[in-house]
């Protein structure tokens, strides 16, 4: 039998030497040929897709993914192009910021790891694309600093966690925390993927978020 014409199926198998031949791989359908390389084309990470949904009047919301691009332009491209945001405020280290009137913009990003409050005309679903640790490797994981007094924080998870969980060693010096749904405030037993929070704290500190939600 002439072997040169038989079709092998050898997907995700190595064909060759008994070690693989080194980087390549046989991804496809091949045709027969004594040590075989099909080269291997590398994929870059698909960053994870989230969403959350606002209602008309003001959110007090969090990323719970890393922005690929954090400016504000591009996270609120989608109600931005519609017309649907007013305004977005955060409030820093005893100071506000915001973008659009009365602070124009003085806020250009919104990063992961902070409260925002965000004024809606009308309800929409803001869909977010980031990566839950870090960008891919190498890259530093994320820690967010808190002040002495009142911060605006977020939760950067997409499954609930436990408040202690999350703030670490802030949660010892946490005096006061308090979310806010659908026109009201509220004292969370959990943190919620997607919101943000008021923390009022009587020590500096840095949350270092873990790998999974706690």
């Amino acid at each position: 039998e002439n072997l040169s014409s038989i079709v092998v199926d050898a997907t995700n198998n190595w064909w060759g030497q008994a070690s693989g031949p080194g980087a390549a791989q046989v991804d496809n359908l091949v045709t027969y040929a004594p040590y075989l390389d099909a080269p291997y084309t590398y994929a870059e990470p698909v960053a994870p897709v989230t969403t959350i949904d606002l209602v008309a009047g003001w959110n007090l919301i969090s990323l719970m993914l890393i922005p690929e691009d954090s400016a504000i332009a591009t996270v609120l491209a989608d109600q931005i192009a519609d017309g649907t945001v007013d305004q977005v405020r955060t409030y820093q280290a005893g100071v506000w910021s915001g973008w659009g009137a009365p602070f124009d913009v003085s806020l250009t990003v919104m990063k992961d790891g902070v409260g925002f409050w965000v004024n809606m005309d009308s309800p929409d679903t803001l869909v977010v694309t980031g990566y839950e640790l870090c960008e891919p490797a190498p890259a530093v994981p994320p820690e967010y600093s808190v002040v002495v007094g009142w911060n605006l924080i977020g939760f950067k998870f997409t499954t609930p966690g436990t408040i202690d969980g999350y703030l670490g060693d802030v949660n010892t010096n946490l005096d006061a925390i308090y979310g806010y749904v659908d026109g009201a405030y509220f004292i969370p037993t959990t943190l919620e993927p997607g919101l943000g929070y008021w923390i009022a704290v009587t020590l500096p500190g840095t949350i270092y978020p873990d790998l999974v939600s706690p």
